[in-house]
């Protein structure tokens, strides 16, 4: 997603992530995409994916394979959010 932002700042990702990074560039690396909202763009996803998941697995019968499911899923997104 923050390469869908502005020009200016896909050269400037592009730039700093085709050579050694150092601690600057990751600076300059998550300003962008902090400021860009690609990480508020990618937990939406995540939590639009797992609603769909989530009902697709209600939709299953009733069983050990259906509750392990339903405990995955949802610690699946505590890793991100």
């Amino acid at each position: 997603y923050a390469l869908q932002g502005e020009e200016a700042h896909v050269s400037i990702l592009k730039s700093h992530l085709t050579k050694n990074v150092t601690e600057d560039d990751l600076d300059v690396i998550f300003n962008i995409v902090n400021d860009s909202g690609a990480l508020t763009k990618t937990k939406d996803l995540a939590l639009r994916y797992n609603d769909r998941a989530m009902a697709l697995v209600e939709q299953l019968p009733s069983g050990d394979t259906k509750t392990i499911l339903e405990s995955l899923i949802p610690s699946l997104l505590t890793r991100i959010l």
